[in-house]
């Protein structure tokens, strides 16, 4: 059971790092899109780059929800085994 709840909170963790890594990658495109549109003399556009920031919101929104649930498992798991 207590192998079972590691595995799970390691698999949670990785899921965290991963949306972290969305969200820095995320970040680094726009400022990457948003340098050559200005390379070439133009206003960068906010629609693709709103529709970016939407998606980084969600995947912050992800990674707090697993952040919470992380949190959750761990008080109940120290409840189950009184660590």
């Amino acid at each position: 059971m207590i192998t079972t709840l590691e595995s799970d909170k390691k698999a949670l963790e990785t899921a965290k790092a991963t949306l972290e890594q969305s969200v820095t990658d995320k970040d680094a495109l726009i400022a990457k899109l948003e340098g050559e549109v200005k390379a070439l003399g133009g206003k960068p556009a906010t629609a693709p780059v709103n529709i970016i920031t939407d998606k980084t919101d969600d995947i912050k929104t992800e990674t707090k929800e697993v952040e919470d649930f992380m949190t959750d498992y761990d008080r109940e798991a120290s409840k189950m085994f009184g660590k």
